[in-house]
């Protein structure tokens, strides 16, 4: 250790519980602030995830309490599943309509997963998800929706 360390470690040996007394009291405002849960469209479950539809749209309820009257401000990124492996969405449109699906939330404080008109009919490299698929799969997949509480808003 350099002398300026041993200096440093003197202070806050000095200072006893104080910094980690501030430490938690920075770490549980953060916590307060921030939380993540998972939500599933069209009635699903953690136990029996649900699938969406081409050309549907899902609205539910934000999962996190509104704070001063106020909704929420969440992130939200839709997952599907494909042979036991669930991973991000994508979206993309062709001239025979938009394919893939989103997860957002609008201004009234809700999440809505938008499902496009042709389901899921374009591969991987054309949608950008990360199930690296080379095929279509279909006009329906199992989906969930990450959640994630944040701090700070656009309004």
């Amino acid at each position: 250790m350099t002398s300026q360390s041993f200096q440093i470690a003197a202070q806050l040996a000095a200072m006893g519980q104080a910094p980690k007394d501030y430490a938690d009291s920075v770490a549980n405002a953060v916590d307060a602030k921030t939380d993540f849960t998972i939500i599933y469209p069209n009635g699903g479950s953690e136990g029996a995830p649900a699938a969406i539809a081409a050309n549907t749209r899902y609205v539910m309820a934000n999962p996190f309490p509104n704070e001063g009257g106020q909704p929420v401000k969440v992130r939200c990124e839709l997952q599907t599943l494909i042979a036991g492996v669930w991973a991000n969405e994508g979206f993309s449109y062709t001239n025979s309509g938009g394919s893939g699906a989103t997860a957002s939330q609008i201004s009234t404080g809700e999440i809505v997963v938008q499902v496009g008109y042709t389901g899921f009919q374009i591969s991987s490299t054309n949608v950008g998800d990360g199930h690296g698929n080379t095929s279509s799969y279909g006009a329906s997949r199992t989906a969930r929706v990450l959640v994630w509480k944040v701090k700070g808003a656009v309004a």
